[in-house]
């Protein structure tokens, strides 16, 4: 069973919390097959994960209860609607039992990731990248989502070289870190891009389902002397 933190319905909280605006607990989904559901992070490509907020009255959250039996929302709907359209929802305890890669910052209603650190008194955030960046490409390594499709990475490589010709004649300074965005796309498909069977050589289908190969061109005749 997946580890759930506990995620009653917002409650007030003392003046002296923490200012920062309240944000309801999520859930990580990928866009695994979609052309536009993988990103450059500290030089990995990974999956951009979206959140699932989980409010009560829409997107198909309904409101439950939990063990405790508090008004709690309940995303059962959501996150069969998120499988439907072929998105990975990542469970909250996906590290192990007990863990989780949501969590509530103390005195507030607002819900951030385990990367992220939110600072007494103020409403800064922090998120440490690489952390998440690790996080979210063992997320591919270990088989949770699936890794990009050929098209994907190909929109993706074509998106970034997109965005360094802009900033190479906009902002120059910025240029470097597109071009080496690109580059690990690239390294990337240079990886999977041979893999793909060429048309030319690929194996005829015959009716009955089973692969069968193109016969052996016929010898040409030999010329008489």
């Amino acid at each position: 069973m997946s580890h759930t933190p506990t995620i009653a319905s917002a409650t007030s909280v003392a003046p002296s919390a923490v200012p920062l605006q309240s944000s309801p607990p999520f859930y990580l989904v990928a866009r695994p097959q979609s052309p536009y559901g993988w990103m450059v992070m500290c030089g990995r490509v990974v999956p951009a994960l979206r959140k699932l907020m989980l409010v009560e009255g829409a997107n198909g959250v309904s409101t439950g209860r939990d063990g405790a039996g508090r008004p709690a929302p309940n995303p059962r709907h959501a996150l069969d609607d998120a499988r439907e359209r072929g998105e990975v929802v990542v469970p909250w305890d996906v590290d192990g039992p007990g863990t989780s890669y949501i969590r509530r910052v103390p005195n507030t209603n607002a819900w951030v990731t385990r990367w992220e650190t939110a600072y007494a008194g103020t409403d800064r955030v922090t998120t440490d990248s690489e952390g998440y960046a690790q996080w979210a490409e063992s997320l591919v390594t270990r088989g949770i989502v699936p890794a990009p499709p050929l098209y994907a990475l190909q929109t993706l490589a074509a998106d970034r070289q997109a965005i360094a010709v802009r900033e190479a004649l906009k902002r120059p300074d910025l240029a470097a870190g597109a071009q080496a965005e690109l580059a690990v796309v690239r390294a990337l498909l240079d990886r999977l891009e041979p893999a793909v069977l060429p048309v030319d050589d690929a194996p005829q289908v015959a009716l009955d389902g089973e692969a069968v190969d193109e016969p052996a061109p016929a010898p040409a005749p030999r010329r008489r002397r």
